[in-house]
């Protein structure tokens, strides 16, 4: 059986990580001029602003602000919401499985230095990991309702 603080550190996570997506996102798809300062200050990716960037990048902030409230969601109910830890985690592997491949491409392309884009990678693997101990340590068998 879930102890029930274990549960609440991973509801606490959950909220974090909803509340950062959702903030970041809505940050970005409202602001043209944000939206650069936003990639190099989290990715630290240097990107020209152009135009067709910025209109791009309203899909992507959008596709932040749909994961946040995602997991917010998740966060209120895990018993319930358990299976959206699965697409949570399918964008996860793909995010850090992304810059694995391209890792050079990305690197000369956007101007990012080795270190940050491994220290990303890192991160991503340990965002996976944490999102796949909630899915198995939180089987509706083992919550109490």
């Amino acid at each position: 059986m879930i102890k029930t603080f274990e549960l609440k550190i991973y509801k606490a996570f959950l909220i974090f990580f909803g509340l950062f997506h959702l903030l970041l996102g809505i940050v970005g798809s409202l602001s043209s001029s944000l939206f650069f300062k936003l990639i190099y200050l989290v990715w630290h990716v240097d990107i020209s602003p152009i135009p067709i960037l910025s209109s791009a990048g309203k899909f992507f902030f959008a596709y932040m602000v749909g994961s946040g409230v995602m997991t917010l969601l998740i966060a209120q109910d895990i018993k319930k919401y358990r299976v959206f830890l699965l697409a949570s985690m399918a964008g996860i592997f793909v995010e850090f499985v992304q810059p694995l491949i391209f890792f050079n491409e990305i690197k000369t392309s956007f101007n990012v230095a080795s270190e940050f884009m491994i220290l990303n990678i890192v991160i991503l693997i340990a965002l996976f990991l944490v999102f796949s101990l909630i899915y198995i340590r939180t089987k509706k068998d083992t919550i109490k309702t």
